[in-house]
């Protein structure tokens, strides 16, 4: 059966770096959703996660299949499915190295969270954005990308994911500021890289 908890199980998995494990959960739930031919894909949340996971695992194909299924959904729930299918292919088009399908495909996606009420998923497209651009070199880009989507974790109290971003921008080559000449958001980041490492270090000592 499907329920609620469902997505957030998938989201915590990737989030954990467990792309593997969130296929293993997830592509049951897929299928399941195929069979009953569920139009409105927002409704059970799973694609989105499924395809990244498939990136995740190298599994590219399984992942464009999703991404095509996302879209061409129906009326019903069609910016979410827009903007999730945005993203996916930007993953899957960066995964296979081509940039610039990977911009046009975040541009999509962002088009669509404009109109989404969605911060959330809005902030993992962006941070998504900030990777792809930082592997591109092109590091303002990628910075602005990573510091809106740092501001609406850490607005939604989203801490892991908070920390996950701060690490990203923390990889963006460039002039490494005094402490006392750091930015707010370069603060944080700071503060973050540092918590983070700080139960990473913690964590191999038991």
């Amino acid at each position: 059966e499907l329920g609620d908890p469902l997505p957030t199980l998938l989201v915590v998995a990737l989030a954990e770096d467990d792309a593997e494990g969130a296929v293993t959960v997830l592509e049951p739930a897929w299928a399941l959703i195929r069979d009953r031919g569920v139009g409105n894909l927002s409704i059970f949340p799973v694609a989105h996660v499924l395809a990244e996971a498939y990136v995740g695992v190298g599994r590219i194909g399984a992942a464009t299949e999703v991404a095509r299924v996302l879209r061409s959904c129906p009326a019903g729930g069609r910016l979410w499915s827009v903007a999730m299918a945005g993203r996916c292919e930007a993953l899957v088009a960066s995964a296979t190295g081509d940039d610039a399908a990977a911009r046009a495909a975040l541009e999509s996606a962002l088009a669509a969270h404009a109109e989404l009420p969605e911060p959330f998923e809005l902030a993992r497209t962006l941070l998504v954005q900030g990777r792809i651009e930082r592997r591109a070199k092109r590091r303002a880009v990628s910075r602005e990308a990573l510091s809106r989507a740092l501001d609406v974790f850490d607005h939604l109290g989203a801490r892991a994911w908070a920390e996950r971003t701060a690490a990203e921008l923390a990889r963006i080559p460039g002039r490494r500021r005094a402490p006392g000449e750091l930015t707010e958001t370069e603060r944080r980041v700071a503060e973050l890289v540092a918590e983070g490492a700080s139960v990473a270090i913690s964590s191999r000592s038991r």
